[in-house]
């Protein structure tokens, strides 16, 4: 049981699984514009004008999901954080602000081997720190500026340097649409960055 987000691709009519759910399926058909979610054999939940490439959250609680339309953050610099998977609680707008929520978090994490991951500029910063149970990371704070988030320069060192701490988690035509749409990237613009992107 988990929420699973999904991009929508055309299915050709096939059932395409909702992420790792062994009972959640999708179909989409970009001529009707159609999106059907089905659990087993019950009847399939239908969102109506969904568009190629859109992100859609589906509540796979082990029952009929809940299907809904993802909103991204209208505030350009969580929508920047958002593209890096740093969840609303861990999103800042100033460095004094991160620096509180910083302090706060170290005590949260506070377990032996602890060790931070950062990369940070002018206007900016993105830090992670080690999970203890297993491999991976924790996002624990994010802090970039309105001032950062409008500057495409500054986006591109942030794309950047995140490539050098994780990957983008979201196909890579999604990112480069919200970065056309949101920040006004030209097609020149999306070649500067286009290896912090990913393959996928």
């Amino acid at each position: 049981m988990a929420t699973q987000k999904i991009f929508i691709e055309n299915t050709n009519g096939t059932r395409m699984a909702v992420g790792n759910s062994m009972s959640t399926t999708y179909t989409y058909s970009p001529e009707t514009k159609t999106l059907k979610v089905f659990w087993k054999r019950d009847e399939p939940v239908v969102l109506q004008n969904v568009t190629e490439g859109e992100p859609i959250w589906v509540n796979c609680w082990g029952g009929v999901p809940e299907v809904k339309r993802i909103k991204l953050p209208r505030r350009k610099a969580d929508c920047l954080a958002w593209l890096m998977d740093f969840s609303k609680e861990t999103r800042t707008h100033s460095k004094e602000e991160h620096e509180n929520l910083l302090e706060r978090q170290r005590e949260s994490y506070d377990w032996w081997n602890y060790q931070e991951y950062t990369r940070s500029n002018e206007g900016w910063s993105l830090t992670l720190c080690n999970r203890s149970d297993c491999g991976g990371v924790h996002h624990i704070a994010c802090y970039i500026s309105d001032e950062a988030a409008e500057n495409k320069d500054a986006v591109k060192a942030i794309l950047k340097a995140w490539s050098e701490l994780r990957w983008m988690y979201y196909p890579k035509a999604f990112v480069q649409s919200v970065l056309r749409d949101r920040f006004g990237f030209s097609e020149t613009d999306l070649e500067d960055v286009d290896a912090y992107l990913g393959d996928k």
